[in-house]
């Protein structure tokens, strides 16, 4: 490839032993990160299973993107992000936002996609970029869900913020290349 598309691993609870399987394919594929979804599988946060992933993308220095199920699982990520505060992690679609927010967290490690256009509001946009600072703000599509044309509408979206075009060049990749190390 040409170095446009950067693989993460999308891991399932139906997977035993979950560091033996990503060290596996770590070896094979040098992904750049993990995807866990509650929302196509049910596991929680207080989890062995989430708790095994997590450490294991902690240990690696990978970022672990997660796409959160409930304002529960918000507040028990808030909590586990606490206690672990060198775990990369990145939450999916701004979920949990208002929670974040009037927990007052923060994290230097903590990141949130922009994806998709259809659940994030300008007006969310904007208050994450407030108060996270648009350096914890990365580009997301989730595609190939959402609306036709959903890249280009996300895009779009970003070029119309009223914020500076650095600002716009962080949020559509450079924040990713630097969380990557690319």
């Amino acid at each position: 490839a040409d170095g446009r598309v950067i693989q993460f691993i999308w891991i399932t609870t139906g997977i035993k032993n979950a560091s033996e399987y990503l060290d596996r394919k770590l070896a094979a594929w040098s992904f750049q990160g993990v995807k866990l979804h509650q929302c196509w599988e049910k596991f929680s946060v207080d989890s062995d299973f989430f708790n095994e992933v997590a450490i294991w993308a902690e240990k690696h220095d990978l970022p672990l993107f997660i796409h959160l199920y409930s304002d529960n699982e918000v507040t028990k990520i808030i909590s586990y992000k606490r206690n672990h505060p060198k775990l990369i992690l990145i939450v999916a679609h701004l979920f949990g936002l208002e929670i974040f927010i009037k927990d007052s967290f923060k994290d230097e490690n903590l990141y949130f996609d922009t994806s998709t256009i259809q659940l994030i509001s300008n007006f969310r946009f904007k208050k994450a970029i407030d108060f996270f600072g648009v350096d914890k703000i990365l580009f997301g599509t989730d595609t190939p869900y959402g609306a036709k044309d959903n890249i280009r509408k996300n895009i779009d979206r970003i070029n119309n913020l009223k914020i500076s075009r650095e600002d716009k060049d962080l949020i559509l990749g450079l924040n990713m290349k630097n969380l990557l190390n690319l």
